[in-house]
């Protein structure tokens, strides 16, 4: 994320940026922070899947917690989940490479990164 705020104050001090593209660069950087985020709750999940599975799997198969059905059940909800992360992550990436030539034209004079000062930084 780190990389989205220097983007974003970059654009944010330079006076050639539209206020339509600057906004739109917030809304995807807003999207994939939220889909890190997801990302992140999914990664959770899968490893209480794991966790659960790898204490179930040593108990005897009479005592076992976790069923091998609903294990089976909850991997595939992982597994779905994940794909779908993945399949809106594509998207925004593809959202971005969009945004790709602006952003290098705003960023860059004469082939070198312009440091921009945001407004009201001394």
């Amino acid at each position: 994320m780190g990389g989205f705020y220097s983007v974003q104050k970059g654009l944010l001090g330079n006076k050639r940026v539209p206020n339509a593209f600057y906004d739109k660069f917030k809304q995807g950087k807003s999207l994939f922070r939220a889909e890190c985020e997801n990302m992140r709750q999914i990664l959770q999940s899968s490893y209480r899947h794991a966790s659960d599975y790898a204490v179930s799997s040593q108990r005897a198969p009479d005592d076992r917690s976790i069923s091998a059905k609903r294990c089976f059940l909850s991997a595939k909800a992982v597994h779905r989940d994940v794909q779908e992360i993945y399949q809106r992550y594509v998207k925004l990436t593809e959202d971005f490479k969009t945004q790709r030539s602006a952003l290098v034209s705003y960023l860059t004079k004469n082939g070198k990164i312009v440091h921009v000062k945001p407004p009201g930084t001394p």
